[in-house]
């Protein structure tokens, strides 16, 4: 999809509109509840319901009886045989296509992170300092600054990369659009953008069951500025959230260079990077 100002625009301020669950403060978890990992949840639902205390319709599919969900199935169901498996492959996987969508928030991409800290300001400053460095990372700029607008924050970065960015979306990037986002000269570009992060939970336990003193940093809306290479390259304290879209077919938790699905079975049943390219080829990983 060609991103214009017009759709970022929008974009905007309908994640404004929807994304109303975290307090006035930021820095005040919203639930006193441990993380509890539950055994007969998938592990992509312990991640969004233990961390946030909700899942807004979003559900598990069961895997009919005799299903295999164990990974050279699933290389199977990926290459393209879909509902065509036998032993009920494909109707483990299809249960899992185009009914399964959660409400707001849980309707746009998010980002969940367990960050071993002493305070709530540490732990949204590092969760963000690191999204930042990866993002430095992958552009081949440097962090240069950060705006504000209605709750949500743009990063924005300078270098060669912002530059190619910049001749590539010159579309996008106006004279009008550099001004309203700060974007000072042509090695500038928005690097990433959020909704404002706030702690959910202070947990003893991570969805990988790692023990320890964790605040839980959620991103509660991520913008389309955000590259979906940068977030599914983040280390292992972070867990991003997709919902199925219009261009996606099932939604996913990625983490660890796996995206976790939403299916209740022994197999706690995960797919590789490839295999979900290979599915949703509209995806840009």
């Amino acid at each position: 999809m060609k991103i214009t100002l017009k759709i970022l625009t929008t974009t905007l301020i309908a994640t404004s509109l929807l994304t109303g669950c975290a307090s006035t403060d930021p820095y005040t978890p919203e639930s006193d509840k441990d993380f509890v990992y539950d055994n007969d949840m998938s592990f992509a639902m312990n991640v969004v319901d233990g961390s946030l205390g909700f899942h807004n319709g979003l559900r598990d599919a069961n895997r009919p009886k005799d299903a295999d969900t164990t990974a050279g199935t699933m290389d199977y169901i990926a290459d393209g045989v879909i509902g065509f498996g036998g032993g009920g492959i494909g109707g483990a996987f299809l249960s899992m296509l185009g009914t399964n969508q959660g409400t707001a928030p849980l309707n746009r991409g998010l980002l969940i992170s367990y960050v071993p800290s002493s305070s709530p300001q540490d732990a949204i400053k590092f969760a963000v300092k690191k999204i930042n460095d990866k993002t430095s990372n992958e552009l081949n700029s440097i962090y240069s600054h950060h705006i504000s607008r209605g709750g949500h924050i743009y990063n924005i970065f300078e270098g060669e990369g912002c530059k190619q960015k910049q001749l590539h979306y010159s579309s996008l990037y106006t004279t009008e659009f550099n001004q309203k986002y700060s974007i000072n000269n042509e090695n500038q570009c928005i690097g990433n953008g959020y909704v404002s992060p706030y702690i959910s939970k202070i947990t003893s336990l991570t969805p990988n069951k790692h023990k320890g003193h964790f605040y839980v940093v959620v991103f509660p809306s991520i913008d389309l500025a955000t590259p979906m290479n940068i977030l599914t390259n983040l280390d292992d304290s972070f867990y991003y959230f997709q919902p199925k879209t219009r261009n996606l077919r099932f939604p996913f938790v990625y983490h660890n260079n796996e995206a976790w699905l939403f299916l209740a079975d022994e197999n706690n049943t995960s797919i590789t990077k490839d295999q979900l390219l290979k599915t949703n080829p509209n995806l840009k990983l």
